[in-house]
């Protein structure tokens, strides 16, 4: 009985110096994005910060021995929002604004460092890519379009949130990362690259079919794509997502592992160095009191049964 209670002991440490904002569910892994952290008019010609129709919740990806398969909840849809062309004092180009586009770093360096040797995914079809059509492209070069879009800078955009009381957030990356170099302009869709190969795009319903957990995030749109795994390296990959406008965005860690190796979570923790990792998330209470508990009648049945010794 010691034994088993220092090996809860053991587990609830390990719980607690572990619980990540990324978590993988099955051959899911998922990300948070902070729910507070985009920005509209208020209708009184003030801010109003989080739950706007900008805000990402977070995304999940699945990889099997076929595909590679992402989904995103948001509150806008995949078309993105209609605004004719001009938003305010600000011309919209495309007349309208939307998502950009997936952008995978396998080169282990900061965003800038590989741009040029990104890898990007367009599944926005309306979005302002400098490429035609969606797909997988290769040594992408990736573009800024927020001053298109009626769009913000870094760091304008972190400023704002955090002078409002909201928390601005890159999901698994802090508003601060060094990941993004301090470039004031983040680059958010493909400005030029080389198409690899086709994507099947999918709705909430697609998602679900391929085990997309649907409820988590709480965003009122839900869609992603599936594409075939081979025509990606493996390793490990920090990817990012912002709309065209960077008024909300996420980042995420990842690994494409070798297909002998599938069958179990791969991206449970950072894969690639960075000095700030997946922020932890509140642990939750009921938890707290389930392990109290345990300890505690692990602690009672010991007694007990040194006492029939004695």
């Amino acid at each position: 009985m010691r034994r088993n209670i220092f090996y809860l002991l053991g587990a609830i440490a390990c719980f607690l110096a572990n619980v990540p904002t990324a978590f993988a569910s099955g051959l899911w892994n998922y990300t948070y994005d902070s729910n507070n952290d985009s920005i509209a008019g208020n209708g009184f010609g003030g801010l109003r910060i989080g739950g706007t129709g900008y805000e990402v919740y977070g995304t999940g990806y699945k990889i099997d021995n076929n595909s590679f398969i992402f989904g995103v909840s948001t509150n806008l849809p995949r078309e993105g929002r209609y605004t004719g062309p001009s938003l305010g004092n600000f011309s919209i180009e495309n007349n309208s604004i939307a998502l950009g586009d997936l952008l995978l770093n396998f080169k282990g360096v900061s965003l800038d460092g590989a741009n040029g040797e990104l890898l990007g995914i367009r599944f926005v079809p309306t979005n302002d890519a400098g490429v035609g059509g969606t797909g997988l492209f290769a040594r992408v070069t990736a573009i800024s379009k927020a001053g298109e879009n009626a769009g913000w800078r870094l760091a304008p955009w972190r400023d704002t949130v955090q002078s409002r009381g909201g928390n601005p957030t890159h999901g698994a990356l802090s508003a601060n990362d060094s990941y993004f170099g301090g470039n004031p302009y983040v680059p958010t869709v493909i400005g030029g690259g080389v198409k690899l190969a086709d994507i099947t795009l999918l709705d909430a319903f697609g998602l679900l079919q391929e085990g997309f957990n649907t409820g988590m995030f709480g965003g009122s749109q839900i869609f992603g794509f599936k594409l075939d795994r081979s025509f990606l390296p493996e390793g490990s990959f920090i990817a990012s997502l912002f709309y065209e406008c960077f008024n909300d965005g996420t980042a995420f860690f990842g690994n494409v592992p070798p297909v002998s190796s599938i069958g179990f979570p791969i991206s449970n923790m950072p894969i690639v160095s960075d000095p700030l990792p997946a922020r932890p998330v509140p642990v939750p209470a009921a938890f707290l009191g389930i392990a109290a508990a345990g300890l505690f009648g692990g602690k009672k049945l010991l007694q007990r049964k040194q006492q029939v010794k004695a």
